[in-house]
């Protein structure tokens, strides 16, 4: 497990280049030419909480810490932030799922909507599910207390940050982008910090390095009558960089391709999913008993020609 303290950290962001965060950025999606195949670069980071098994060390992080587990980067080790993440905020965004179990990538649903912005302007995309039908018309999209939470469809506020660890290869402080989001129960106390932290930076967020700590949130489950404590983030304006016109066209193309990678992803997921739920729905009216249910065959569309 690698720690990071946070003056360290911070002192190494301050002293990154227009060239460092530039090769960082063109590093996050890569291209891959042999399939065609676009790759986001990009690990994710989560609060230790009581029920957190994520990562091999997880059983030594305290509940409330930030992590990174197993992260890549890092050689496959657990990143651990004791007193706070040091950070400059790159990308923040929205994004509509089922809460439930779903598929192996996520929504049982099909990602129904999604908010990014790109050069300035807020983009939605998607306006339809495909399981349960049109969005407006869907029972699950609903906050009545009679749905169960895994039938429900939330809002996930997804924010992206530029932060340190120490490379697996050569054991010095590196810079890499992490994703974190907050879903549920943590959506909207994250959605609020990201607001309140646009403004103490008076929506300069792109010229600060941030700390980013949690606090506990206390509440009741509604569904199973529950108390419980979940970590929130906290996150605070901590040095003002200098920065010129250069630097901050360098952050907006860092924002705007992976803002393009995800509104890319999100379309391909939810056509590919209202298909196999067009053709599950064909299978089930040709077949009513099922007794030549099986794997659909799903070929996917050749992506090669999309370009972020």
């Amino acid at each position: 497990m690698i720690k990071i303290k946070y003056e360290e950290g911070k002192k190494f962001l301050e002293s990154l280049t227009k060239e460092d965060i530039q090769s960082v950025g063109e590093a996050l999606v890569i291209e891959d030419q042999a399939s065609g195949q676009s790759l986001l670069t990009l690990d994710y980071a989560i609060f230790k909480e009581e029920l957190t098994k994520a990562g091999s060390d997880s059983d030594k992080i305290d509940e409330g810490l930030i992590y990174i587990p197993d992260c890549a980067a890092a050689g496959g080790q657990s990143v651990v932030y004791p007193d706070g993440v040091p950070y400059i905020m790159v990308h923040s965004f929205r994004a509509r799922e089922m809460d439930g179990e779903g598929g192996d990538d996520g929504a049982e649903c099909g990602t129904p909507s999604l908010e990014a912005v790109i050069q300035g302007k807020v983009v939605t995309l998607g306006s339809f599910g495909y399981k349960y039908g049109n969005c407006e018309d869907c029972t699950h999209n609903t906050m009545d207390e009679n749905v169960p939470i895994s039938d429900k469809c939330f809002w996930q506020n997804k924010f992206i940050i530029l932060t340190v660890i120490k490379s697996g290869e050569t054991g010095e402080f590196e810079a890499i982008p992490v994703q974190m989001k907050g879903k549920s129960i943590r959506a909207k106390a994250t959605k609020n910090a990201l607001i309140t932290y646009t403004k103490k930076c008076n929506g300069k967020t792109h010229e600060y390095i941030g700390r980013l700590t949690s606090a506990e949130q206390k509440g009741r489950s509604k569904e199973k009558k529950k108390d419980y404590i979940v970590h929130v983030p906290v996150m605070t304006p901590d040095l003002h960089l200098k920065v010129d016109a250069d630097f901050l066209d360098i952050m907006r193309s860092f924002r705007d391709s992976m803002a393009a990678y995800y509104i890319v992803q999100h379309m391909k997921r939810t056509n590919r999913n209202t298909a196999l739920g067009q053709e599950a729905e064909k299978a089930r009216l040709e077949d009513p008993t099922g007794s030549s249910a099986g794997v659909i065959e799903h070929k996917s569309e050749d992506d090669s020609k999309i370009k972020l």
